[in-house]
């Protein structure tokens, strides 16, 4: 042999085994018909069922059993409601107090008095009922911003002290109840912020009751005229946001910020533009509906969805897909459990199967794009008592859930797997080559039954060659029992030879693109895809080089 075309080959063959991480087993492949030769690994691929689905759609979930089972689950979320949006608490405007002369000291009195000269103090009492809604409050933990305004308006010849006292009002820091000492000439307008501080409104016999305290003391700066002078006093609250909220919201609660509430869920396994799925005809066996209604609401909740509608657009905004869940008393009159304290939120599921709603099996195998859906309830559903109390935080909410849930158990057809590996055949020389041989060992332990592409490309995916156009080879599936399950995995390796105007093209290949249009074994037969199922793909590389004599 040329010594010179020897070394080349051997540093050929050394250079395509440097850019692979992974040598292959050559035991597997027959060499029986070419000799002497050069064998390089250039695909060592295994591709799983999480491979396979991470293409077609990122946000789904893989559940795996103990058994090694495969479930996909879609997780979205249908609606959530927050306690702050449909609990409001309005501003409450307080009749105002008066104090007149002629009520107090007299004006005779008032009159006679030098001036410096003080009366009182004279009291009054106040209670007012804080409405419209929520019907009936307990107590109301005060958040930053909530201000008590109190405005004095002073007709009467004398310096005004007001203080003002509220039992309902409890200054959390010190534990004290709300005291504050006013000085006025002829009017003052203060306000205070009422952050961390409790509104008691339940006084033992009554909720919903803000109880007040004015003591007010004249010191006399000159005489009055009718005696009908006075000082008025008017309070307001304003911006009642809470931290916490306790009372009852009323018998079949509702608010236009809870229910109805329409959307639509996007299934974006089934929109998926990967051609993985793209056309993609299920049968599965058991797929479902798994809704969680998960509650942090001190508040039982009824909820009816009275539209569960498959949507898949078609031309002119229609919709191409006749399946609803609509009117199933499944998902009618659904009771929400109620949290146990603020830090206890209650979460209630609901099932929708093949058990309880058949539909549910049509539904999901007619792959919508979307879920059309809309949510209608009420709080303290059919109450009995008006003595309920219902309690609330500033972030509390009703969330509903949603899981499409697909077990990996029924039949498929137009799958396609795809794996792509990378190679740098550059330092092929077709002039040193006499025979170029490429062995394909494939072992599947997947129940599909596969028709396999082999492609050499750019680093941009564009086409150079076809090594084996599609279905040129067909993969078996791997034997199942009965009962779906493989029994048994397949093997099918096989020996091609390349046209020698091939090492050309190729020897600029920067990737091995293999497609596998599948299809369940002995389809239409149910199977079960389990995760430690694979496909694995071995393709090396035979080269005979060109042997001269030494002469």
């Amino acid at each position: 042999m040329n010594k010179n075309i020897a070394f080349a080959c051997t540093a050929i063959i050394l250079t395509i085994i440097s850019c692979k991480k992974d040598r292959l087993n050559f035991d597997k492949f027959s060499t029986s018909n070419i000799n002497p030769e050069y064998g390089a690994p250039l695909v060592n691929s295994e591709l799983t069922i999480r491979e396979i689905l991470q293409k077609a759609d990122k946000d789904n979930n893989i559940v795996v059993d103990n058994t090694g089972f495969c479930t996909l689950v879609y997780r979205g979320l249908l609606f959530t409601s927050n306690a702050k949006d449909f609990i409001k608490i309005p501003n409450q405007t307080i009749s105002p107090s008066i104090f007149d002369i002629n009520s107090t000291t007299g004006l005779a009195a008032f009159n006679g008095a030098a001036n410096g000269t003080s009366f009182g103090p004279y009291t009054q009492n106040f209670t007012h009922t804080v409405l419209p809604t929520p019907p009936l409050i307990d107590s109301v933990f005060c958040a930053n911003g909530v201000q008590l305004n109190v405005n004095i308006n002073n007709l009467i010849p004398a310096n005004i002290t007001l203080t003002l006292s509220s039992s309902s009002i409890i200054d959390l820091t010190t534990n004290q109840t709300f005291s504050k000492v006013i000085t006025a000439s002829t009017g003052t307008n203060v306000t205070y912020n009422l952050a961390n501080h409790l509104l008691k409104l339940n006084d033992g016999t009554n909720r919903s009751r803000l109880h007040l305290s004015y003591r007010v003391s004249f010191q006399k700066t000159g005489n009055a005229t009718t005696g009908n002078e006075n000082v008025s006093i008017s309070l307001s609250l304003n911006n009642i946001n809470f931290l916490k909220f306790i009372g009852f919201l009323g018998n079949n609660f509702t608010h236009p910020q809870f229910a109805p509430y329409k959307d639509t869920v996007p299934i974006s396994l089934f929109k998926s533009s990967d051609p993985t799925f793209t056309n993609t005809i299920f049968s599965m066996v058991d797929p479902k509906f798994q809704i969680r209604f998960y509650n942090e609401i001190g508040a039982n909740a009824e909820l009816d969805l009275t539209k569960l509608d498959a949507y898949t657009p078609g031309p002119g905004n229609t919709n191409l897909n006749p399946n609803t869940l609509s009117g199933s008393p499944v998902i009618q009159n659904v009771l929400v459990n109620k949290a146990h304290d603020f830090n206890a939120p209650v979460t209630t599921s609901l099932a929708i199967n093949k058990n309880n709603e058949p539909n549910v099996v049509p539904f999901i195998n007619s792959r919508p794009k979307n879920v059309i859906y809309e949510v209608n309830g009420v709080l303290n559903p059919n109450s009995t008592s008006s003595y309920i109390r219902n309690f609330v935080t500033d972030t509390s909410k009703i969330r509903v859930d949603l899981d499409v849930i697909i077990p990996l158990w029924g039949n498929m057809k137009n799958l396609i797997f795809m794996d792509t590996s990378k190679v740098d055949l550059s330092d092929l020389n077709p002039q040193y080559i006499r025979k170029l041989t490429l062995r394909t060992y494939f072992e599947n332990t997947f129940p599909f039954t596969m028709g396999t592409e082999i492609v050499f490309t750019d680093s941009l995916n564009n086409l150079l060659y076809t090594f084996l156009p599609p279905g040129t080879v067909v993969i078996p599936g791997a034997v199942v029992n009965n009962n779906g399950i493989a029994s048994q995995p397949t093997v099918f390796k096989k020996d091609y030879e390349l046209p020698h105007s091939a090492i050309a093209i190729i020897k600029s290949a920067k990737k091995i693109r293999i497609r596998a249009f599948a299809e369940t074994t002995n389809y239409p037969q149910d199977i079960k895809v389990y995760d430690f199922q694979k496909l694995k793909v071995k393709i090396g590389m035979a080269i005979q080089p060109v042997v001269k004599n030494m002469n």
